[in-house]
This record gives C-alpha cells, structure tokens and sequence, in this order.
C-alpha cells in the first residue's frame, strides 16, 4: 500500500482510488477486464467519496475499545458466516480463519472469483450464500 499512502500525501485521490480498487475490488490475480465493469466503477466511487471525506476530515473516529475486538470474538453467541472472496489479500483470509477459528458458531464460505467485495463481484451468488445460511437458522419466538 505504500504507492496508495505517496499518493494520497500527493492529494492525488483519484490515483489512490484506482490503487486500491485493484487491491480491494480486482484482487490478487485478476484485471479490470476480468471483472463487471460496472461494479468496478461502483466501487471505484465508493471509495473515491470515502477518500475525499477522509481528506476533508469528515466524521470523527472513535477511540479504540479498551479490550480489542479480536480478543472478544470467543464471546460471541451467534451464529456468524463468514464470507471471503478467493482473491482477496492474504491478510483478510488470515482474518477470515483467524474469526472462525474463534467464533464458536462461525461457518465460512468462500465466494469463487471474488475479491473483498464479494457482494459486488457477484451479488446473486452472495444473495444465495447469506440466503442459505439465514434459512437454516432456527429462529424461537
């Protein structure tokens, strides 16, 4: 991310933006023709607003929890499925397992050809995942 962090020191946005929608949207291993060219530009957006937000220093961020999150995943008592694109970075499947390893009701799926948005890749095949997993709760009233 070094390139993306001298660009947006630059305030070259727009640069940052396309960087990281090849890091977030593409992923490892595809290019922009390998993707909806429309949800590309979605995303590409998407982030270019956040960033611009961000540059105005828009919103106000939270001071950290006292106990981190990633401490607190074992208490947790829902059921959670955890959605991960084949291509995204390697450090977000590390989460990915780190989460269900932790997470005693966690199920993971892995979206084929999808990057971290997989609901942008495919939003029909992440309709059909999240649909599945809801329609095996058992819910009590």
């Amino acid at each position: 991310m070094g390139e993306a962090e001298a660009a947006y020191n630059k305030g070259d946005l727009e640069l940052v933006a396309e960087i990281e929608t090849q890091i977030w949207f593409q992923g490892g291993g595809r290019t922009a023709a390998q993707v909806s060219p429309t949800m590309r530009q979605l995303a590409y957006e998407m982030n270019y607003r956040a960033l611009t937000h961000e540059a105005k220093k828009l919103g106000k961020r939270l001071p950290d929890a006292a106990v981190p999150s990633a401490e607190r995943l074992g208490e947790l008592n829902i059921p959670t499925l955890i959605i991960v694109g084949e291509h995204d970075i390697p450090y977000i499947t590390a989460a990915a397992d780190y989460m269900l390893e932790r997470i005693p009701s966690a199920h993971k799926a892995i979206m084929a050809d999808a990057a971290h948005l997989p609901n942008m890749d495919h939003p029909a095949e992440f309709q059909r995942l999240v649909g599945a997993f809801l329609a095996g709760l058992r819910i009590s009233t």
